[in-house]
């Protein structure tokens, strides 16, 4: 589902093109049709090269830098996955009105750790 869901992501990014839209619905359909059958005779290679070309996709559509950076802060660093990706000012936004919200409790830190103070 992982990969699916990069195929998808990998679509509507501003340096998409035509070969990394192919790339991500050809990766689609290859991973939809293997999970179409039961698990015991599922086609794992057709899982594996669906993976694989939805990560052509990623990569091609200019993504794949911003994917590792941001699988690695989630994984290394603890972020959440969502404001992670979201970038600093969803994330600074998002502060703010925390902050306001608990304006009376004292001062309020900031839940990640990546973001500028």
């Amino acid at each position: 589902m992982n990969a699916l869901a990069h195929g998808a992501e990998s679509l509507y990014t501003p340096l998409a093109d035509e070969t990394s839209r192919d790339a991500a619905l050809w990766g689609a359909e290859m991973l939809a049709g293997a999970l179409d059958q039961r698990p015991e005779t599922r086609d794992r290679a057709a899982l594996a090269l669906g993976a694989l070309v939805c990560a052509i996709a990623v990569d091609r559509a200019g993504i794949a830098l911003h994917h590792v950076l941001g699988q690695t802060a989630v994984r290394v660093l603890g972020t959440p996955h969502a404001e992670t990706y979201a970038g600093p000012s969803a994330r600074d936004d998002r502060c703010d009105a925390r902050a306001g919200a608990r304006a009376d409790r004292g001062p309020s830190r900031r839940p990640w750790a990546l973001t500028a103070p």
